[in-house]
C-alpha cells in the first residue's frame, strides 16, 4: 500500500517518483528529499506544458517557474508554501553536507503528498475529487521491511531518474511540433480545473506542519541545522507538571556542548507571549542542567521574538541569531563593564558638552534603553562624539561590531576618514567602496547599500544576521530616512544611536518615536545659540536682498520695448504664437534664466562678500543653486564677467559632475580651488568646510530642517583665517529668495511628506474602487461586479506574490498570509483597507520592464473612474489630460500598434464619449492604450535664456 495510489489513473508518470520518495524516507532520507525536489520540478513543468493559462518563462529553474505570478495564482498560497519548503529542503539535501534526518524526510514526504493531492484534485478527470484522502505515515515503508527486491527496484529508479528527466526535457523542446495535438488536450485540462473548482477543497493541507518546516528553514538561514542531535524536542527535567519533564521545541548548542538558545514554537494562531512563561520554564531547566542561561526565542512562524531575560524584556526580531552572534552575546553578558563611569577619550572629544552627551548616552544604555538620540548643532562635533561613543562601547565590551549609516557617499567617506584618524587601531571598512571585511569592527555604508546587503541571500544565507551589529549609528536621523529605510532599523537587533543637527524643537514627532524619546526631550541636546555663546561656533549675519524678478516674476508690460521684442521671440508658443503676460517667479531659474539677475547677484557677492588674504580674495563661498542648469548658467555668467580667474574660481558641484567628490574635498582644504562652490543639494548637509565665510541662497527653501543644515555650512571656527591672531568671527548669508522672511512667517516651514510611488497610488486607487463598486447602485450592475472581481483578483495576486524572504515583507507576513486567501478580499472592511494601504502598498513592486508612462496612464484612468463614480468628472480637468494623450496617439495613427486600437483612440478624443462614459469603458480605454504610452514624448520645457534688466533692493546686513 502507498499514500500515492490515487495518482495511478491520471498520472502514472509521477507515481514511480512519488513512491520512491516514500520508500526512501527511512532508507535514505537525503535521497528522499532530493527525489522530492525532482518530482515537484517535473510536476510544475507538466503544469506549464499542459495548462494554457501558464507560459514557460525564459529561465526554467524551479525557483523562477514557481515564482511566476500566473503560477502562484493557480496554486494558491498554501500549496505554494509547500512547494517552497520542498525546494529548500531538497536543495539542502542535494547541495549541503548537513545531515538530513528521517524525520525531515517524512515531513517532506507528507508535503509531497499534499502537493500531489492538489494536482489530482485540480486536474483530475474524476467527477469529484476525494477529499477524504489523508497522508498515513504507517504506509511509509520501514527500513527493516525493505527487501532485496525493493532495494534493487530503488536502485533502478535512481538510475532511470536522469533518463526520465532527459525525456521530459526533449518533450518540452518539441512542444512547437505538437501544438495542434495538444490544443484539444489543453482545453480538456483547463475544463477539468474549472470543473473541480465547483467543489470546495476540503482537504486538510496541515498548514501548521508547513509552518514548522519554515521555522526549520529560517534556522538554516542563520546557519543552524535542526536535524542535528538534541536540537529538536530536547527533553528537560524540573518542569512544574506531574511528570516533571518537558520537551523544548529546539535547542541551539554551543561548541562546548552547552545551550546558547532555545526556540519555543507556537501555532500561527497564537501570539508569542502565550508561550513566554513556558519558554522561561524551559530556560530554567536548561540553566539548572548546564549552568548557563540560554537566550529565549519565541516564534509563531510569522514573528520571532528574542528574550535575553538577564538583560532586556522580549523584543521582535526578523530572524534567528547565528552561532557567532549568540556566542558574542554570551561574552558580553559575562564581560561588559558599566558605561555610567566610562572614561571618555579627551583627545577625541574634550569639550564639556561632548563629554556630557557621551555620558548621557552611556547612562541611557546602562539603564536598559536600546535607543538614544543626540541633537547637536552643525559644527559641534557630532561625528567625533559618535567616535567616542564607539570607542566606549568597544572598550567596555558592549559591542564587537558597529555600523555607521549616512545617506550620501560623501558623508560616508567623511565619517570613514574621521574614524581612521581618531581610532587608528580599530579595523574599519567602507562598503560603498570595498567588500566587507569580517575583521572590521566599524562598517560604513549608505542606506541603499546596506539594504541590498541584507536583502540578498548567498547560498541560502544572509550576509549579516540580525545580531551581527551591536550598535547602529544613524547620521542625520530624520523622517525621510526612516520612511524609506525603516527595514534596516527593524532588521538589526542592536543598540541604535541617532545624530541630528535639527534643533530639538524642530525635530519631528516620528523621529522622537523611533528613538523611544518624548517629544522635545532627546537624550542630549546642544544648540547653535549655546555653541555661539560658548565660543565653539560663529554666528551668521544676513544680507537679505529682494530681486524684483525673483519675488514678483517678469511682467511683459513692465519691460522696455527692446526687452519686449526679445520676450516675444523667446517665449511665444510655437503653435499658436501666444505670449504669456507674466512669468511666475517660480519659473525663474527653473527653465527661464535671466543673465542680468545672475550678474547682479555675483557682483554683490564679489563686492560685499567677506574677503581673505588682506582683502584681496573672496573668502570660500557656497552658492545654493536651484538645479543643474541653473548652476551651469551661474558658472557661465561668472566666467564671462570674471575671465581673470581662468574658469577655476567657481565650479559646479553636484551629482551630474564627474569627480564631484574631488572638488568637495579640495573646497574643504585651505588655499585650494574652487573658491565658489555652486552646489545643487550636494553641499547642503554634512560638509566640513571651516574656511567657508559666505553662503548664497539662490533658491527658495521650505524645509526648516534643511534650512538649518544649510546655515550650518558656515558656523565652524577657523583660527588665523585673516592672518595670525585674526580668527573667523562670523559668516555672511546672502538671501535672494526671501527665505528668512518665509521662516519668520512660517516658523515650522513646510516639511514635504514622502510621496507614495506611482505603483502604490495605483494599488490604493484600485482597492478603494472595489469598495465603491460594492455599494448601491453599482452592486446591481453585473458588468461592474465582474470588473470588481477582476480588480480583487489582481490585488490578491499582487499581495500573494510579494517576496516573503524580503526583510521589508517579513514584518508584514501575518497580514500577507491572511490576504493570500482570495475569499478574504471579498469582504474587506474600511479599517482593513486602510491597513492594507498603510502596510503593503509601498511593497508592491513596479514592473521594471514597462515604460513609466504606462503606469502614469493607469493612475490617470483610475482617477477618472473615481471621478465618474463621485459625480465630479465634468467639473475636473483630469479628462483633458487623457484627451491630450489620446490626441498624441492619434497623430501617430500610421504606426501599426496604434492603428490596431484606433477605435479606442478615436473614442477617447470624442466629445460624445466624455459626456457620460461608463466606468468599464474608461477601464477598456486604459487597457487598450496603456502599452502605447511610450510613443508619447515627455514634455520637457527647453531652457530659455534672457537678459532683462532686474531690480534689487538695497543691501542691509543684519544679525540672523
Amino acid at each position: 500500500m502507498s499514500n500515492f495510489e490515487f495518482l495511478q489513473s491520471d498520472w502514472p508518470e509521477f507515481i514511480d517518483d512519488a513512491q520512491a520518495v516514500e520508500k526512501l524516507v527511512h532508507f535514505d532520507p537525503r535521497g528522499a528529499c532530493g527525489r522530492a525536489r525532482h518530482l515537484v520540478e517535473q510536476v510544475v513543468l507538466w503544469m506549464y506544458e499542459h495548462d494554457e493559462d501558464l507560459e514557460l518563462p525564459y529561465d526554467t529553474g524551479l525557483y523562477n517557474i514557481t515564482n511566476e505570478m500566473g503560477f502562484k495564482k493557480i496554486i494558491g498560497y498554501t500549496v505554494y508554501e509547500k512547494i517552497k519548503v520542498i525546494r529548500k529542503v531538497g536543495n539542502i539535501a542535494l547541495h549541503d553536507n548537513k545531515r538530513v534526518t528521517e524525520d525531515d524526510a517524512l515531513r517532506v514526504c507528507r508535503e509531497v503528498f499534499h502537493v500531489m493531492y492538489w494536482l489530482y484534485s485540480t486536474y483530475t478527470s474524476d467527477e469529484e475529487p476525494k477529499p477524504e484522502l489523508e497522508f498515513d505515515p504507517d504506509k511509509v515503508p520501514k527500513v527493516e521491511s525493505a527487501s532485496k527486491e525493493s532495494k534493487k527496484r530503488l536502485e533502478e529508479l535512481e538510475a532511470n531518474m536522469q533518463e526520465r528527466a532527459d525525456e521530459l526535457r526533449k518533450l518540452q523542446q518539441s512542444l512547437e511540433e505538437k501544438d495542434k495535438a495538444l490544443e484539444q488536450r489543453n482545453r480538456e485540462i483547463k475544463q477539468m480545473r474549472l470543473q473541480t473548482r465547483k467543489y470546495a477543497d476540503n482537504h486538510d493541507y496541515n498548514e501548521a506542519e508547513t509552518r514548522e518546516l519554515l521555522i526549520d528553514v529560517m534556522l538554516r538561514e542563520s546557519g543552524w541545522d535542526p536535524a542535528e542531535r538534541n536540537v529538536r524536542e530536547y527533553e528537560v527535567s524540573g518542569m512544574p507538571n506531574k511528570s516533571g519533564t518537558g520537551y523544548v521545541d529546539y535547542v541551539l548548542w554551543d561548541d562546548n556542548g552547552k545551550p546558547l538558545a532555545l526556540v519555543e514554537a507556537k501555532r500561527t494562531t497564537r501570539s508569542y507571549d502565550e508561550g513566554q512563561h513556558q519558554a522561561k520554564l524551559y530556560a530554567d531547566c536548561l540553566e539548572n542542567e548546564f549552568g548557563v542561561r540560554p537566550v529565549i526565542f519565541m516564534s509563531n512562524g510569522y514573528e520571532i521574538w528574542i528574550w535575553d531575560d538577564e538583560q532586556y524584556p522580549p523584543r521582535s526580531v526578523l530572524g534567528f541569531y547565528t552561532k557567532d552572534s549568540l556566542q558574542k552575546l554570551f561574552f558580553q553578558r559575562a564581560n561588559k563593564e558599566s558605561l555610567k563611569l566610562a572614561e571618555v577619550n579627551k583627545k577625541i572629544t574634550g569639550r564639556y558638552y561632548q563629554v556630557a552627551a557621551i555620558r548621557r548616552v552611556g547612562e541611557r544604555f546602562q539603564e536598559g534603553h536600546r535607543r538614544a538620540l543626540l541633537v547637536m548643532a552643525t559644527g559641534t562635533g557630532k561625528t567625533r562624539t559618535a567616535i567616542s561613543i564607539t570607542d566606549m562601547v568597544l572598550k567596555k565590551k558592549w559591542a564587537k561590531r558597529v555600523l555607521f549609516l549616512a545617506d550620501r557617499n560623501a558623508l560616508v567617506r567623511q565619517a570613514y576618514k574621521s574614524y581612521a584618524e581618531h581610532l587608528p587601531e580599530v579595523p574599519i571598512v567602507n562598503l560603498v567602496e570595498e567588500k566587507n571585511d569580517d575583521a572590521a569592527r566599524v562598517v560604513f555604508s549608505t542606506y541603499p547599500t546596506m539594504l541590498n546587503q541584507i536583502e540578498n541571500l548567498e547560498e541560502g544565507k544572509r550576509k549579516f544576521d540580525p545580531g551581527h551589529f551591536d550598535l547602529v549609528i544613524i547620521d542625520e536621523a530624520h523622517r525621510s530616512v526612516y520612511n524609506k529605510y525603516q527595514a534596516i532599523f527593524d532588521y538589526f537587533d542592536s543598540l541604535l544611536l541617532g545624530l541630528t543637527a535639527t534643533p530639538k524643537e524642530d525635530v519631528d514627532h516620528d523621529t522622537y518615536n523611533l528613538f523611544n524619546a518624548e517629544q522635545g526631550n532627546p537624550t542630549y541636546a546642544y544648540g547653535l545659540e549655546e555653541a555661539v555663546g560658548d565660543g565653539f561656533l560663529v554666528p551668521p549675519k544676513t544680507i537679505s536682498v529682494l530681486g524684483k524678478f525673483l519675488t514678483e516674476g517678469i511682467k511683459y508690460a513692465e519691460l522696455s520695448e527692446e526687452e519686449q521684442k526679445q520676450y516675444d521671440d523667446l517665449l511665444a508658443d510655437d503653435e499658436t504664437g501666444a505670449v504669456p503676460d507674466h512669468i511666475d517667479p517660480g519659473k525663474l531659474n527653473a527653465w527661464l534664466f535671466n543673465e542680468d539677475t545672475v550678474e547682479k547677484v555675483l557682483k554683490q557677492l564679489m563686492e560685499h562678500g567677506i574677503k581673505v588674504e588682506g582683502g584681496d580674495r573672496l573668502g570660500d563661498t557656497i552658492m545654493f543653486a536651484k538645479n543643474h542648469k541653473h548652476a551651469i548658467f551661474i558658472k557661465e555668467v561668472f566666467d564671462k564677467n570674471f575671465p581673470q580667474y581662468a574658469g577655476k574660481f567657481a565650479q559646479v558641484i553636484d551629482n551630474k559632475i564627474e569627480q564631484a567628490q574631488d572638488l568637495v574635498e579640495k573646497f574643504c582644504l585651505p588655499d585650494e580651488r574652487p573658491v565658489i562652490a555652486i552646489s545643487v543639494d550636494m553641499m547642503d548637509t554634512g560638509i566640513d568646510a571651516p574656511d567657508c565665510v559666505n553662503l548664497v541662497f539662490f533658491k527658495p527653501v521650505r524645509s526648516k530642517a534643511k534650512f538649518n543644515q544649510m546655515i550650518g555650512r558656515g558656523t565652524r571656527l577657523r583660527e588665523d583665517l585673516f592672518g595670525p591672531g585674526s580668527d573667523k568671527q562670523h559668516f555672511l548669508i546672502f538671501d535672494y529668495c526671501g527665505n528668512f522672511e518665509f521662516f519668520e512667517q512660517n516658523p515650522e516651514g513646510y516639511e514635504t511628506t514622502s510621496s507614495a510611488s506611482i505603483t502604490a497610488k495605483i494599488f490604493e486607487k484600485r482597492l478603494v474602487l472595489t469598495a465603491k463598486l460594492k455599494n448601491e447602485p453599482y452592486n446591481r450592475d453585473d458588468e461592474l461586479q465582474q470588473y470588481r472581481t477582476n480588480l480583487l483578483d489582481l490585488l490578491h495576486q499582487q499581495v500573494s506574490s510579494l517576496e516573503r524572504q524580503s526583510v521589508q515583507v517579513r514584518p508584514k507576513l501575518k497580514l500577507v498570509d491572511k490576504l493570500s486567501e482570495r475569499a478574504v478580499w471579498d469582504h474587506l472592511q474600511s479599517q482593513e483597507r486602510k491597513e492594507i494601504v498603510r502596510e503593503l502598498a509601498e511593497l508592491i513592486p513596479a514592473n521594471i520592464d514597462e515604460d513609466e508612462m504606462s503606469r502614469r496612464f493607469d493612475l490617470l484612468m483610475l482617477t477618472l473612474q473615481h471621478e465618474k463614480m463621485d459625480g465630479v468628472l465634468q467639473q475636473k480637468k483630469t479628462k483633458e489630460v487623457a484627451i491630450e494623450f489620446a490626441e498624441h496617439l492619434y497623430s501617430k495613427k500610421h504606426i501599426p500598434a496604434v492603428k490596431k486600437v484606433l477605435p479606442s483612440v478615436e473614442k477617447a478624443i470624442s466629445e460624445e464619449f466624455w459626456t457620460s462614459p461608463k466606468v468599464t469603458s474608461l477601464e477598456e480605454i486604459r487597457q487598450q492604450l496603456r502599452e502605447l504610452m511610450h510613443l508619447i514624448e515627455r514634455k520637457s520645457r527647453a531652457p530659455v535664456y534672457t537678459d532683462f534688466e532686474d531690480e534689487f533692493s538695497e543691501i542691509e546686513i543684519d544679525d540672523a
